[in-house]
């Protein structure tokens, strides 16, 4: 439901933009190999019938149980060594709530967003409420903002 979310979400608010927002059907190339995020923003001409992205600006990948540790360290440090990846976003599955990481300078820099906040994409022109990519969406521990420990 997430990914459904993010994805109408991201379509809606990119329409006459000249970037273009996909799901899983494409293939990115990374530093390290090829992936395939949950959904990514990419600014540059796709041809039709491309099965590889080469130059995405935004990726986004939803987390769980299964692949936290895939999506939070391995494909987070090739998005990061990516020079055209400017942001990438990790959604939670268990909370509403992400992890942005983003260039700033010469660092890959790590910002926790709970619902309450707006998830902003300036390289696209783009912001999203946090809440809205959970609208929905039912946690077996109830509808809390953020995990606590």
């Amino acid at each position: 439901m997430v990914q459904v979310n993010l994805l109408g979400l991201l379509f809606n608010a990119s329409r006459g933009h000249r970037c273009r927002v996909f799901g899983s059907e494409l293939k990115i190339q990374v530093a390290g190999g090829i992936r395939y995020p949950d959904a990514f923003i990419v600014c540059s001409p796709v041809l039709p019938g491309a099965v590889v992205v080469r130059d995405p600006v935004v990726v986004f990948e939803i987390l769980s149980p299964g692949t936290f540790e895939t999506d939070h360290f391995e494909k987070n440090l090739e998005y990061r060594d990516t020079p055209s990846i400017r942001r990438c976003v990790m959604l939670e599955q268990s909370c509403r709530g992400a992890t942005v990481f983003s260039r700033e300078r010469d660092d890959w820099v790590g910002h926790v967003l709970t619902g309450d906040d707006d998830l902003a994409l300036p390289e696209v022109e783009i912001a999203l409420r946090v809440a809205d990519l959970y609208e929905g969406v039912t946690f077996p521990s109830g509808p809390g903002e953020a995990l606590t420990t």
